[in-house]
């Protein structure tokens, strides 16, 4: 069972699970395993996928740390950020939007959500982003955001 799932566009797709994240290059016929072992995706919303495209996505892990493919899948790098380690009873996630030339990522740990921003030519991965708490209605168990042009 995989409860998450992330479409990258051109074929390329990743699902995350309690077996871990796996990734397909070919519509999902065939599957490979994530190389780096950033462990067990249990959160519905565990997987998104960045604006900019070009095989990017996040992922949220059962640890609720925070992780950034550009290859599609294959390997992860983790961006440094500070989860609560409360059960609040939200559900962990990412989400990035891109606002012109920035993207603002929004990171959910079960408890608070923050929120980064970042050029758009850079990756959240280079340095260490600056987070700020979100100051939302449910603060103590986000679920998920959306967004209106």
């Amino acid at each position: 069972m995989f409860p998450s799932i992330a479409a990258l566009g051109g074929g390329h797709l990743i699902v995350g699970g309690p077996s871990g994240i796996w990734y397909s290059r070919d519509d999902g016929t065939t599957w490979q395993r994530e190389t780096t072992g950033i462990d067990r995706i249990l959160f519905m919303h565990g997987l998104s996928r960045d604006p900019r495209g070009r095989d990017r996505a996040y992922a949220v892990n059962e640890g609720r740390q925070l992780y950034e493919t550009t290859n599609g899948g294959s390997s992860w790098l983790r961006i440094d950020v500070n989860a609560e380690r409360y059960d609040c009873g939200g559900i962990a996630f990412a989400k990035a939007v891109q606002e012109r030339s920035q993207v603002r990522l929004y990171f959910g740990d079960r408890c608070r959500t923050r929120v980064t921003s970042f050029d758009g030519s850079s990756e959240p991965t280079a340095a260490a982003p600056s987070w700020s708490l979100l100051n939302i209605d449910h603060i103590w168990d986000t679920r998920d955001l959306a967004f209106h042009p």
